[in-house]
């Protein structure tokens, strides 16, 4: 896959969202404190989870300043849907804001994170692919 430099910027913003993501849950773990970055990187993969299972306009429910406002972003996270292949996605993502008990919201924190490290390799997969006009095209 061919990738121009534009593309690799939204690829690099990904990652380190994502990045930023597993940092805020490592946090979670380890002092119980739910950030505002924590709340927004699951709301924004949420909202659009939750859209595309809908059937609904994709761009509908997300936010102006969305992780997945780009093509690319949006792309990879569905490479990273598919590759898991959990209906339970959204519960489990959901899950470490709202669970019920500590014990489950851990639980779905370190799945949380095993999602987010996914998407982050996968968004840097990508964003290491050689730009077009280094190809020779």
């Amino acid at each position: 896959m061919l990738v121009t430099a534009g593309e690799r910027i939204q690829y690099l913003s990904l990652a380190l969202d994502a990045r930023k993501a597993i940092e805020a849950l490592c946090r979670f773990l380890e002092t119980g404190e739910r950030s505002p970055k924590l709340e927004r990187s699951i709301h924004d993969v949420t909202d659009y989870l939750e859209a595309v299972q809908g059937g609904g306009d994709l761009y509908t429910n997300l936010q102006a300043d969305s992780s997945f406002e780009h093509f690319e972003q949006i792309q990879t996270l569905d490479e990273v849907k598919t590759a898991l292949d959990d209906k339970d996605l959204v519960e489990k993502l959901e899950g470490v804001l709202n669970a019920r008990s500590a014990r489950v919201q851990r639980e779905n924190a370190k799945y949380a994170i095993k999602f987010f490290s996914k998407l982050e390799g996968r968004a840097l997969h990508h964003y290491n692919q050689p730009p077009d006009d280094q190809i020779g095209f």
